[in-house]
């Protein structure tokens, strides 16, 4: 009696051993990507270490953004408008963004005093 009893407890442990559900990790499972507007940065001042810097960064956030896995980037072949380097309402609520959009990120690049200064907003 001892040993059918135990034969059938190691039974039940050894079955519940190889049913093992599968583990899956990452960002975002199950959840929708946020649409995101990135337009381009504009110049802040004249300098002419301006035009360089500012495609250089625009490439590498555009490209980081995207490559990231969180956001869904909006094409920019959907802006309606130019973006301005500082926006005294949210594009989203005055229309001039197309609605699918969600967030949007805007601000300006210059060079002062031989450093790099970035403004950027952020809106919903």
């Amino acid at each position: 009696m001892r040993t059918c009893t135990f034969l059938l407890l190691i039974c039940s442990f050894a079955s519940a051993a190889f049913a093992q559900d599968w583990v899956r990790t990452g960002s975002g499972l199950g959840v929708d990507k946020v649409r995101l507007a990135v337009p381009d940065f504009k110049p802040a001042n004249n300098d002419p270490q301006n035009t360089a810097l500012l495609q250089t960064f625009n490439d590498t956030f555009w490209n980081d953004l995207d490559n990231s896995g969180v956001v869904e980037l909006v094409s920019k072949s959907f802006f309606l408008c130019k973006s301005r380097a500082i926006l005294p309402k949210s594009p989203l609520e005055s229309g001039t963004l197309h609605r699918p959009t969600r967030m949007l990120a805007f601000g300006n690049l210059g060079v002062a005093a031989g450093k790099v200064v970035v403004q950027a907003g952020f809106t919903m």
